[in-house]
């Protein structure tokens, strides 16, 4: 890729969305993989024959119920894998075309799974948000009541640990604190990302 590539992760509900929404408000072209997923997912988009096959049950109702799906995917390892079989290299193909596409640079890629997917290879600077797990476990169990304790603890531990993000970062945010102060973590993020450009 011909573009530079500020690679920004973190475990799930670990802040890096208000992050990256707060990059994108001050003008950075941002390439969401979450976003990307959605829209091969959805009805109609690229991925949804073959995961009809895969995961009959979650089609039960004629559309996809994405809280079956994810019951039915965290709750074993070898149907996680089907799933990320069939929705990687979509996704993947999905991101190399609109980095392509991006009008400006640098381009922020967005992407929850990093280093598991290994788009660390494609970025030339990498940065983690990081929060506690009980903090972490309550934003998922709020912001969608379909999910238990139990579920929400099985998508963080599918996930590679704070302490491996970071140890392979060039750049750290803690989020523990106020949404103010992650604001003003990500400005400061932002005039650094505007200096690659120089």
């Amino acid at each position: 890729m011909d573009k530079f590539i500020v690679g920004l992760t973190g475990g799930i509900a670990s802040g890096k969305t208000v992050v990256s929404d707060h990059l994108k408000s001050r003008g950075l072209t941002i390439i969401d993989a979450d976003e990307v997923s959605r829209e091969i997912t959805a009805d109609g988009g690229l991925a949804e024959e073959l995961l009809k096959k895969e995961f009959p049950q979650a089609y039960a109702s004629g559309t996809l119920n994405r809280a079956i799906l994810r019951s039915e995917v965290f709750a074993s390892d070898e149907k996680l894998a089907k799933l990320n079989a069939i929705t990687h290299p979509i996704i993947h193909d999905e991101i190399v075309k609109r980095i392509a596409l991006a009008p400006t640079q640098p381009v922020v890629l967005v992407v929850p799974l990093l280093f598991e997917t290994g788009y660390d290879k494609e970025c030339d600077y990498i940065v983690t948000v990081t929060a506690n797990e009980n903090t972490r476990i309550k934003r998922i169990v709020n912001r969608n009541n379909s999910i238990t304790d139990g579920v929400a603890k099985s998508m963080i531990n599918a996930q590679t640990s704070d302490s491996e993000r970071v140890a392979k970062s060039h750049e750290v945010i803690v989020n523990d604190g106020e949404l103010a102060d992650l604001i003003k973590k990500a400005d400061a993020l932002y005039n650094k990302i505007k200096s690659f450009a120089k």
